[in-house]
C-alpha cells in the first residue's frame, strides 16, 4: 500500500503536465525518490523530463535518472543520471530487487548522487573516477515529466516506486532536512516538515487514486 508498481511491457508511466516550478535553469535542486528494480529492461528509468522528448540531448533541458544497462564496465545496473547531455554515472548496484533511495543534487554547478545516503563515487562512460563532476546545462519542463519512464514510451521500468520528490535547493549531505535525514535509514519520510524547499512529492501510495484517465 506504500507503492506503485510499474509494467514496462505495458509502458506503464505517469505523465505530470509542465510546471514552470520545474525550471531551474542552471540553478541548484534536488530530486530524491525510492525504487526497486524487478527484472532489468534496457536502461530504464524512474524520471524523465524537460524540455526534450524522449532524447536528454545536450541542451534540451531534460534531466533523468535511471539504470545503466550497458556502461561503464563493471558498474552494470548502477545508477546513471542525465542533465541535458551531461552524463552521470554512479558505482552502487541497484538491479538487485531490492529497496534504494536514489538522490539527484546540483549545488553551484557541482553534481553528487546519493544511493541510501551515501555519496557515490562517480565515473565516466569507461569506468574512471570523476572527481567534482559538473553541470552547466539548463533544466527546463515545457514537455512535463514521466514517473516510471523516458518521457514517452521508452525506458520504462519493472519494478516499483515511492515518495518521488523534488526541492528547487540542493539539500546538504548530512544535517537537518538533508540527504541523510531523507533516507532516514531505510524509512521514507511520512512527513517533510523543516523541507521548506519541497516543490513536488508524489508519494505514489494507497492514497493515490485513479479514474480510469487521471491519477490523482
Amino acid at each position: 500500500k506504500n507503492a506503485m508498481s510499474f509494467d514496462s511491457a505495458s509502458s506503464e508511466k505517469i505523465i505530470v503536465n509542465s510546471n514552470i516550478t520545474l525550471n531551474f535553469g542552471t540553478g541548484d535542486f534536488t530530486y530524491s525518490l525510492w525504487g526497486k528494480i524487478n527484472t532489468t529492461t534496457s536502461n530504464p528509468a524512474f524520471y524523465g523530463g524537460g524540455s526534450g522528448s524522449n532524447n536528454p540531448a545536450a541542451n534540451s533541458g531534460y534531466l533523468s535518472i535511471g539504470v545503466h544497462t550497458s556502461q561503464p564496465t563493471g558498474y552494470v545496473g548502477a545508477s546513471r543520471c542525465w542533465i541535458s547531455g551531461e552524463v552521470f554515472n554512479g558505482t552502487t548496484i541497484i538491479t538487485d530487487d531490492n529497496w534504494h533511495n536514489i538522490v539527484l543534487t546540483r549545488t553551484s554547478g557541482v553534481v553528487q548522487i546519493y544511493v541510501d545516503g551515501n555519496i557515490e563515487v562517480m565515473r565516466d562512460s569507461s569506468g574512471n573516477v570523476v572527481s567534482n563532476p559538473t553541470s552547466s546545462n539548463s533544466i527546463t519542463n515545457t514537455n512535463g515529466i514521466s514517473i516510471g519512464s523516458f518521457r514517452t514510451n521508452a525506458n520504462c521500468i519493472n519494478g516499483s516506486m515511492s515518495n518521488a520528490q523534488i526541492f528547487n535547493t540542493a539539500l546538504p549531505a548530512t544535517g537537518s532536512n538533508s540527504v541523510e535525514t531523507l533516507y532516514n535509514n531505510g524509512s521514507p519520510l511520512t512527513s517533510m516538515s523543516g523541507y521548506t524547499s519541497l516543490v513536488s512529492w508524489w508519494k505514489l501510495d494507497a492514497s493515490d487514486t485513479y479514474d480510469g484517465t487521471n491519477w490523482a
